[in-house]
């Protein structure tokens, strides 16, 4: 890693703000703000929810709700969520790093470092390469079981697939002789002080869990992680995660050539919905390395663009959108199945607007 930046960690919870349509407005009255959110929240039957704000080099942190609807106890600063797919651009970090200080090649075939018995019969699976995971044209379903099927080349078109991640993470943890837990917790966690934050946890360790909530608000039970994995199993917060943008808006994570890289388009998914808002993703929508990308609109040169991803663990959901050039970012996390239905109504002013992500994804609106 390196940086001519200097990292900035400061973390403020004093600054109140409300959440007006689509707006992010600063310097309300707590009582406002709180009332705000929580009618996004009732509406929506989403009993916890904590979010993090960053401009000017800094992070505003808010909690909403309960972490367990029978329980009562409120969310907190120290309620860890399931990040599901938020694991995945931290997981592209510790990739990237290793392509900046030139131990990894993005094109070089996985196959040659580590061969997957689960494609034993995929003579295509021999090019698979981690620019294609992180990009997502590693041509592999989202999930599979013990023998996966190519749907087809590598490098053709956007396919999200977790387990090319899973497959990748497989490579890297061969190469370092380290775990991903492990490799996380030294290289990324420690040292932007991302205390809450872990991919696997031993039952010795006290953390304290939100638990997930079915579409109807009811309480279900928290699975338990087994293995660690780079798609989806990454538990934290949101003062955590924002620790983490920053330090991606601040240049202090990753070198600033690789950086540009992974932030520039290189594969587009499909557009999704009706008509309307197929013509609005079209030729906005990309994926880089590890991030969702939401393009300026052609030859708008004072539109940002906007690094994005959301999580889907089913009872949980999470979302992070942020830009360099605003120097700004949100991320927020739910203990709920609605969580993602109140997208849209979540995004600050400065990151404009995000429609056409959210219509992408395609989940219920529930806060109109």
């Amino acid at each position: 890693m390196s940086s001519s930046r200097k990292p900035t960690s400061g973390v403020k919870s004093s600054v109140a703000w409300c959440l007006v349509g689509a707006s992010l407005v600063i310097g309300a009255t707590a009582s406002t703000e709180t009332r705000s959110v929580e009618d996004l929240m009732k509406t929506a039957t989403i009993p916890g929810l904590s979010m993090a704000t960053i401009a000017d080099g800094e992070i505003e942190v808010r909690h909403f709700g309960v972490a367990d609807v029978e329980a009562g106890n409120p969310v907190t600063s120290e309620t860890v969520f399931e990040a599901a797919s938020l694991s995945k651009p931290v997981f592209a970090t510790l990739v990237l790093n290793r392509v900046a200080d030139g131990t990894f090649d993005l094109d070089q075939p996985l196959w040659e470092l580590l061969p997957e018995p689960r494609l034993s019969k995929e003579d295509r699976a021999r090019s698979l390469t981690a620019r294609h995971v992180l990009a997502h044209t590693s041509g592999l379903p989202n999930w599979g079981g013990d023998e996966l099927k190519m749907r087809r080349e590598p490098g053709k078109r956007f396919g999200y697939s977790g387990e090319g991640y899973v497959y990748l993470q497989k490579v890297l943890e061969h190469l370092t002789g380290s775990t991903l837990d492990e490799l996380a917790r030294r290289e990324i966690f420690e040292p932007l002080g991302m205390q809450h934050s872990l991919f696997l946890w031993s039952d010795g360790d006290e953390i304290a869990l939100a638990r997930p909530h079915d579409p109807k608000g009811v309480a279900r039970e928290k699975r338990q992680i087994r293995e660690a994995n780079s798609a989806a199993s990454l538990h934290t917060t949101a003062n955590d995660y924002a620790r983490f943008v920053l330090a991606w808006i601040d240049g202090s994570l990753v070198d600033e050539d690789v950086a540009d890289l992974a932030l520039s388009p290189i594969s587009h998914p499909a557009p999704k919905g009706k008509e309307e808002a197929r013509a609005r993703q079209e030729g906005r929508l990309a994926w880089g390395l590890g991030w969702g990308l939401f393009l300026p609109r052609s030859g708008n040169r004072q539109e940002p663009t906007i690094v994005w991803h959301w999580g889907d663990n089913g009872p949980f959901k999470a979302f992070v959108a942020w830009s360099r050039e605003t120097q700004s970012g949100i991320v927020y996390f739910t203990n709920s199945a609605n969580g993602l239905g109140i997208g849209p109504e979540m995004m600050p002013t400065d990151l404009g607007s995000l429609e056409p992500v959210f219509d992408w994804m395609g989940y219920p609106r529930l806060a109109h």
